[in-house]
Parts: C-alpha cells; sequence; structure tokens
C-alpha cells in the first residue's frame, strides 16, 4: 500500500493507493490507521503522476504562473482573488465538482470547449466522460443529477 502524506501541521491529508497485491482488508486496515491519526485518507483509484492533491495543485499553479509570465496580470492580482475565491468555496461547502454542478455541465463543457479552440491543444480537450454527461442531459443542480445527485 502507498501512503503520501501532505504537511500534517498545515494539511492533514494524504493520498492512498492500493499496491498490485494489496488486499482489500489490508487497503482498509491501512485507511483505518490513517483516520485514526486525524489525517483525511485520499483514496488513489489508480496509479497516477502527482497523486490527487498535487495534481489539482499543479493546474492551479500552472496557469497562475502563466498568467503572471504572460503579464496578464500581475501576482498580486492573482494572490488577491485565491483567497476570496477558495473562501466561497469553504463557505458554500463546494468542492470543484459541487461547483461545476452548480453552474451547469452544458455551460462548463462549453467554457472548456472555448479553451481548447482558442489553444488547440489536444490536452485542453474537454473529457469525453463530460460530454456524454452533457448529451444524456445531466447538467447538475438544474436537472436534478450531474456529478451528484439532486433528488
Amino acid at each position: 500500500m502507498n501512503i503520501h502524506f501532505y504537511n500534517l501541521f498545515t494539511m492533514p491529508l494524504a493520498d492512498i493507493m492500493k499496491g498490485t497485491q494489496t488486499s482489500d482488508d489490508t487497503f482498509q486496515i491501512g485507511k483505518n490507521w490513517v483516520e485514526s491519526i486525524d489525517v483525511t485518507p485520499l483514496e488513489v483509484k489508480k496509479e497516477c503522476y502527482g497523486f490527487v492533491l498535487n495534481r489539482i495543485w499543479r493546474a492551479i499553479k500552472k496557469d497562475c504562473l502563466k498568467i503572471w509570465a504572460e503579464g496578464y496580470a500581475d501576482l498580486e492580482t492573482v494572490d488577491k482573488a485565491w483567497p476570496i475565491f477558495c473562501q466561497y468555496f469553504i463557505t458554500n461547502d463546494y468542492g470543484p465538482f459541487k461547483f461545476m454542478d452548480r453552474i451547469g455541465l452544458d455551460v462548463i463543457y462549453d467554457i472548456e470547449m472555448s479553451y481548447f479552440r482558442n489553444s488547440g491543444l489536444q490536452d485542453d480537450e474537454p473529457p469525453n466522460k463530460l460530454k456524454q454527461m452533457v448529451d444524456k442531459g445531466d447538467l447538475g443542480v438544474k436537472t436534478g443529477k450531474g456529478f451528484y445527485n439532486y433528488y
């Protein structure tokens, strides 16, 4: 079993992931132990570079650096926006997927397609799984189902 701890004093989180021969029981024991030391486990379903939180942080960091380096805004503006944005998420108990559900997955898809058309980079193309949800009519809060159910 793989356990990757973050800074336990400021961010009591740990990515946890099964190894190729880790049993469900062993994984549960490890998860229970992580919880017993007051650390929130982030279950990684399959191996990915950077695990969970580091991948999220990388995406944010990458665009912040581009905004600054390419002269779109100064670093103080980016730093001013960040805590206000995060506080909104905390106050409303939103993670990124709940927030997308509130906006509407059709709107999210259109925005992501706009970025993709602008850059032409394959990495900016929204996932096909999102397109399938939109095509099915699972648009989030406004239809009662998106990433979460709202019935």
